[in-house]
């Protein structure tokens, strides 16, 4: 007789009993692996890289207080500058005022010598005293310079260079990290079963910095320094240098409006030119009292300046030349103005126009009155840009008559001007 099969033996369990027996055998093995792998990972790489980040965020708070104390030094600076300067224009004021006294007790006849003698000497403290203030205010400026300098050349990019080290360094253990990840996950089972083998090759490029290209960080901000243009705030324009100027002929625009777009660049460009040409004598002045005084500032930080003044003030006069001759005819006194300012240097009154001429165009004009009245004979409708569309039979009110090039300037009641053809209209003047 064949022997029964028992309980434990394979072939007496169905196919899918089987098949679910080996999922739960596979899914305990893999769960053990999660396990080595998460008793690893706590051990080796969490604690580690905790401990790190600690590290890593005393240095960084560390660095920035440093920076912080350097900038709040270089502020208290300032503040000595700024009250050794009112001082020296306190003591100024009052060597002005006992010298005055001085001498009107001089002239005076009925003033007793002593009352003279007292006011002189009086006069001779005060001057003696802002001469004082006069020098103090002098070493305080140089000693803040350097101070600036050592700020903004020295104590800063050490800073900035520290951070930069320790991101490295960041970046390294965190490399680290990784590599320690991927054997951990490689540890329980063969590579080739492992869904993340791929993790250790790239750890491998989170290593230390590549060479660098060996140039002094402090030499590249000095290169920098030197092509940053000089802070002159006070002769600068209110509204900043434009960028390069791109010339149209609106050709699209009806003939009478053209010309007008084109005499508005032209009274545009004028303007700019009688700004470049008040900006460069304002350096010149600047360069001379820098001449005069050093301790102000060097003449030489002012030579690109006024070369940048002069290659805008050329290049705007030929824009002003090659102008159309429609526009540069209704603009002609504005051309001849600035042809003699460029000549001359301007008077103060001169220097001071440009400034209030650049919010003239910010203010809205007052809408015209209508000069008279025109009804629409035919439908017109405007696609082009500056005209407007009409309906048959529609009263407008007529705003420019026209200049001959077959364009009338009207204005409807419900709103809106624009340009439409004049035959087109039956045209009634007031």
């Amino acid at each position: 007789m064949p022997k029964r099969p028992g309980k434990d033996d394979p072939e007496s369990k169905f196919s899918q009993q089987q098949s679910f027996v080996q999922i739960l055998q596979e899914v305990n093995d893999f769960a053990g692996q999660r396990e080595l792998v998460a008793e690893s990972l706590s051990v080796h790489v969490c604690l580690e890289l905790a401990k790190y980040s600690q590290e890593m965020k005393q240095e960084r708070k560390m660095h920035f207080q440093e920076g912080r104390r350097a900038q709040q030094q270089l502020e208290s600076g300032f503040k000595q500058l700024e009250n050794s300067k009112r001082k020296f224009e306190r003591d100024c004021r009052e060597a002005e005022k006992a010298a005055q006294t001085a001498e009107r007790l001089d002239q005076d006849i009925n003033a007793t010598k002593a009352d003279v003698e007292k006011a002189k000497q009086q006069a001779h403290l005060r001057s003696h005293m802002a001469e004082e203030s006069k020098n103090e205010y002098a070493a305080q400026l140089q000693r803040f310079n350097r101070d600036q300098a050592h700020f903004y050349f020295s104590q800063m990019p050490q800073i900035f260079n520290k951070l930069q080290d320790m991101d490295e360094r960041r970046a390294t253990h965190l490399g680290a990290g990784y590599r320690l990840l991927s054997e951990a996950e490689l540890q329980p089972r063969p590579p080739p079963l492992s869904p993340l083998g791929g993790p250790l090759p790239s750890a491998l490029p989170n290593g230390p910095p590549s060479p660098r290209s060996g140039l002094d960080p402090l030499a590249i901000l000095s290169e920098i320094s030197k092509s940053v243009k000089p802070r002159l705030a006070s002769f600068r324009s209110l509204r900043g240098s434009r960028g390069t100027v791109v010339t149209e002929d609106f050709s699209h625009l009806p003939p009478e409006q053209q010309r007008k777009r084109l005499q508005q660049q032209l009274e545009e460009r004028n303007r700019e030119l009688q700004k470049e040409i008040d900006q460069r004598e304002a350096l010149k002045k600047m360069k001379d009292v820098y001449e005069k005084t050093p301790q102000m500032g060097d003449p030489a930080s002012l030579e690109p300046r006024i070369t940048e003044t002069l290659n805008n003030i050329e290049r705007l006069k030929l824009e002003v030349q090659n102008a159309p001759p429609d526009s540069s005819s209704n603009s002609n006194n504005g051309s001849q103005d600035n042809k003699e300012s460029s000549e001359e240097p301007p008077s103060e009154e001169g220097q001071d126009a440009p400034i209030y001429t650049e919010f003239d165009e910010d203010f809205e004009e007052e809408p015209a009155s209508p000069i008279g009245h025109c009804v629409a004979i035919y439908h017109f409708e405007g696609s082009s840009e500056g005209t407007i569309s009409m309906a048959e039979g529609e009263d407008l009110s007529l705003m420019e008559e026209d200049k001959g090039d077959g364009w009338t300037r009207v204005r409807r009641k419900q709103g809106g001007e624009g340009y439409v053809p004049t035959s087109y209209l039956r045209v009634t003047l007031n």
